[in-house]
């Protein structure tokens, strides 16, 4: 590849552990409202969240509202859920969702690699972009959290961008406003959907962050794949 001058990070379970492991959170948690939700298993109940939540996330007619807004979108999947277990309870719905928004965002830790990395990589001349799906409230937020602002040249976050990843939109307004060209940048992402083949589709060299060691799809190469943040370092200094 050849030595960009610019790079664009993905945010969630690239630079900040957020969403990994969502099944065993949801199964864990719901462990703790075993007796509420006696006989039926927490398992039982993970899965039907799980189902709702996939529901909910295809269907074409979400609203930007209602996919920014983590906490109303988790009451409306367990509420979802119950009533597919026929379980007539609106306010231990609310209950369970509200708990696990909170234990989640208490569970919201830097990768152990993310701001030595960022500092290098800006001490080296590379300009340095974000490139997040989600809300502004929530992207800010942990942006501000963990001290970030400050390791980025622009912030785009498709609730203030209006277009998600993969869409090529949300690409090009990041290089834009970074002033370089697509193929002077390469995206660093976990997502392969989102980020690998969404910042391919403008031009750009994608890295895959592969912290699970997964298969990548068969429509989907990457440009070259890590086990870890500071693994990007090594690749910068070999072109």
């Amino acid at each position: 590849m050849d030595r960009p001058r610019a790079l664009l990070f993905d945010l969630d379970d690239t630079l900040i552990s957020a969403y990994a492991n969502r099944g065993d959170a949801w199964r864990s948690h719901l462990e703790g409202f075993a007796a509420a939700l006696h006989p039926l298993e927490s398992t039982a109940v993970a899965a039907a969240i799980a189902a709702a939540a996939a529901r909910f996330w295809a269907e074409p007619g979400v609203t930007a509202t209602n996919r920014y807004d983590l906490q109303a979108v988790r009451r409306a999947n367990v509420a979802s859920a119950f009533v597919q277990l026929g379980i007539d309870d609106i306010a231990l719905s609310f209950e369970i969702a509200d708990a696990f928004t909170a234990k989640r965002r208490r569970a919201h830790h830097l990768m152990p690699d993310t701001v030595p990395v960022l500092r290098a990589c800006r001490a080296r001349g590379f300009k340095t972009g974000l490139v997040t799906n989600g809300g502004t409230v929530e992207q800010r937020n942990k942006l501000s959290r963990f001290d970030l602002d400050d390791l980025f040249d622009s912030v785009a976050i498709a609730e203030e961008v209006g277009v998600e990843k993969p869409d090529p939109a949300i690409f090009e307004h990041a290089l834009d406003a970074l002033g370089v060209s697509a193929s002077a940048a390469w995206m660093v992402g976990d997502h392969v959907e989102w980020d690998i083949a969404g910042a391919q589709a403008v031009g750009a060299r994608a890295v895959w962050l592969n912290l699970e060691r997964r298969a990548a799809p068969a429509n989907i190469r990457p440009d070259a794949t890590i086990s870890g943040l500071g693994e990007i370092l090594t690749l910068l200094d070999a072109v």
